[in-house]
C-alpha cells in the first residue's frame, strides 16, 4: 500500500491567525465567542417569580389535566383561599378544556394583557 501524502490538507498560515479570523467571524456569520464569563443564551441568575405566581403554580399542579374550567375551578381555588385576587384571575377564565398548566397560564396572560388595553377589538391589521 503506498503512502498518500497530505500536507496539501494542512494550513498554510499559523494556527494563531486561523484562531484569530475564527473568534472574528467571517462576513454573514456570527463571531466565536471565546472566554465569556457566563453562558451565552442564558441569564446568570434566572427570572424571580412572585409568591403570587408561585402559588397559582402550585394550584395548577394539583389538577388532572385535560380539565374544563370548572374542574379547574374545582382543584385550584381550595389552594388559592388566601390569595383572593388570584382566585378572581383563574375565575375570570373563559369556558374551554385546558390541556396544563402552561396553557391556563397563557390564557391567564391573555386575559391580563386586554384587560391593561394592550389588545385590539377586530383584526390585527391597522385602521384607518
Amino acid at each position: 500500500m503506498s503512502e498518500v501524502d497530505l500536507s496539501d490538507l494542512l494550513p498554510k498560515v499559523p494556527l494563531e491567525e486561523l484562531l484569530l479570523r475564527e473568534a472574528l467571524g467571517s462576513p454573514g456569520q456570527p463571531a466565536v465567542e471565546v472566554g465569556l464569563p457566563r453562558e451565552r443564551f442564558g441569564e446568570p441568575r434566572g427570572r424571580a417569580l412572585s409568591n403570587r405566581h408561585l402559588a397559582l403554580l402550585r394550584a395548577l399542579g394539583g389538577v388532572s389535566y385535560p380539565a374544563s374550567r370548572q374542574l379547574l375551578l374545582q382543584g385550584a381555588l381550595p389552594r388559592l383561599a388566601g390569595l383572593p385576587a388570584v382566585a378572581a384571575q383563574l375565575e375570570a377564565l373563559p369556558e374551554a378544556q385546558y390541556g396544563g398548566e402552561l396553557e391556563v397560564m397563557r390564557e391567564l396572560e391573555l386575559l391580563s394583557h386586554h384587560s391593561a388595553g394592550g389588545g385590539k377589538d377586530e383584526g390585527s391589521g391597522p385602521t384607518e
